[in-house]
This record gives C-alpha cells, structure tokens and sequence, in this order.
C-alpha cells in the first residue's frame, strides 16, 4: 500500500498501473483495455480464478484519500482498500478475450519460469 501510495502521489497522471517487475509479457493491448475502464472509478482490478489479482490493477488518484487512511494504523492488505473505493473488477473471460495465454500474469521467479520465458521469447510471443 505503500508503494501505491507513493507512485500515485508522485506521478502526474490522474491513473497508476501497479506491475511487477518480474512479467516479462505485459500485454499493451490489456493495459489500453483496463485503461479504457476507469472513468467512474477509483481502481480497475482484474479477476483471475475468482480472485482479485494483484497485478496489472489501474489505480486512480481518487482513491489517494483512502489509501492513506489504511496505512495510518498499519492496515496494509489491499483487499480491504477496494471495500473503500469504487472498484471495476474485470472478469477473466474478458482478460481471456484480449489475453488468452494469460501470459501478462506469468512472472519469473524460478529457473524453470526463467526457460519457460525465454522459449516463448524464442517463439515469437
């Protein structure tokens, strides 16, 4: 929450995109997407395996307000912010339609991740 917290009030655009730095395959057609969601709310979350997912959420500086609010006692679990705010949670068939591989979600954190990556770099993906 931090992190959000100081990315959204530093940044000069009224949205922030959280991602990991470990996903290799952002999808731009996705991100435009999620994007496009937003204008009557203050986070835009994807759902994967009925859950939100904590990457490639869209959070608008509305929610700033909010954000801080949680961080005063320490109450740092994300989930509990989206019951604060105006959430669009983007249901996995409409991730799938644009993002059918779902391959803006794979991170790398093992050797195996690490082959697997670089196989699909080798195939064009």
């Amino acid at each position: 929450m931090g992190g959000i917290f100081s990315a959204l009030s530093a940044t000069y655009s009224d949205w922030g995109l959280g991602v990991a730095c470990d996903m290799p395959f952002r999808n731009l057609e996705l991100l435009t997407y999620l994007n496009s969601l937003g204008e009557w709310y203050e986070a835009v979350v994807p759902v994967l395996k009925s859950r939100p997912e904590p990457t490639h959420p869209l959070y608008s500086k509305k929610g700033l307000t909010h954000i801080e609010q949680r961080l005063k006692p320490n109450d740092l679990k994300i989930s509990r912010f989206y019951q604060d705010v105006r959430v669009k949670y983007v249901p996995e068939e409409d991730i799938a339609r644009i993002d059918p591989d779902f391959l803006s979600f794979f991170n790398v954190n093992t050797p195996g991740d690490l082959n697997r990556a670089e196989a699909l770099i080798s195939a064009g993906r």
